[in-house]
This record gives C-alpha cells, structure tokens and sequence, in this order.
C-alpha cells in the first residue's frame, strides 16, 4: 500500500517498525509527546504502550516486568538533543546517554552499575510544509568491553608509544650526532 505520491502507508510502516529488532519511539511536538513505540522500545524502556502514548517522553519511567533491566531515560540530557534536532532539523548519531545513569542505585547511595551505557540516534520526520512534524528516536545499549579486549588494546597503545619515544630519541641522537 502506498500514498498518492508513492510513500508507504503510515499503517503499513508502523507494522514493519513494530518488528524491528531496534528500540525505536517516534515524539511529535514541542512537548516530545510519543505517538508511536515498537516491542523493543517497550521492552527496554519497561513500559507499555497504553501508558507511554500520548505522554511526553520525559515522563517516562521504569515500570512493567522488566524493570530491573529497563532504561530510565535522562529527561536532562534527552531533551536537549531532540530539541536541537529538531529546531536545526538535524540528524545526531550515537549520543550517549547518562552513563550509568540508574536512579533507583543513586537514591540509595549505590555505584552506578559501569556496564549500564544507552546510545541514541535521533532524526526528523519533516512534514507537508518542510517543517519537522516528528522525530524518531532509538535507542541500544552499548556492549561493554570484554576484559581480555581492554587488556589487547591498552598493550596496543603501550607499544604504539614506546615505538614512537623511541623515534623521537633516534632523531634526538641523530640530530646531537650531526651538532
């Protein structure tokens, strides 16, 4: 199915995105209010979509099954980048998300748990009038580094340096050779 001018369907688009293995949200609005979540932003975020639709994105919080695993968004780091995007109707990519932002740990005086990093990607949805009418929004969380990864690349960079001391003394001595 398709538009009048060959678009698909909005119908048809919220089926396909409904499947789609990334966490996505669609906010419209000054406000950021949602108007669309997938299964795997509702499974991230803990809720579900009859208390997130038609709420601003700020207002959502951990609830539902899966709260121990589920993303608190940082309404103060979030909202600024959805509206830059959409105020300058730019795309950003890969923003991170209040690393080991997890306030249930922080009300009781617990570290941050390191391995909790959200990423999102945001990008506009630009109307009749080429003005942005909506924006996507999604989110992952980013993998940590296995130990044995960290360890290969901190010994890496250890011989990168040492390679590099050692030219910056070769050219010392060959320059107080030449004196």
């Amino acid at each position: 199915m398709s538009e009048p001018n060959g678009a698909p369907s909005r119908r048809v688009s919220a089926r396909h995105l409904e499947h789609a293995p990334l966490a996505i949200a669609i906010v419209e609005g000054a406000a950021h209010t949602i108007v669309y979540t997938n299964a795997a932003f509702r499974k991230v975020s803990g809720a579900s979509s009859s208390n997130t639709i038609g709420a601003p994105i700020a207002s959502l919080r951990r609830g539902g099954p899966a709260a121990s695993r589920a993303l608190t968004l940082p309404s103060d780091e979030l909202i600024p980048v959805l509206d830059l995007v959409r105020r300058e109707r730019l795309r950003a990519r890969e923003v991170t998300l209040a690393s080991n932002h997890d306030e249930r740990a922080a009300s009781i005086g617990a570290a941050a748990d390191p391995d909790r990093e959200w990423r999102c990607s945001v990008w506009p949805v630009r109307g009749h009038a080429a003005t942005v009418d909506r924006l996507v929004l999604e989110v992952h969380r980013v993998q940590p580094e296995h130990s044995a990864v960290k360890r290969q690349r901190n010994i890496a960079e250890r011989m990168l340096l040492g390679a590099l001391r050692e030219q910056t003394l070769s050219a010392e001595s060959a320059r107080l050779a030449l004196a």
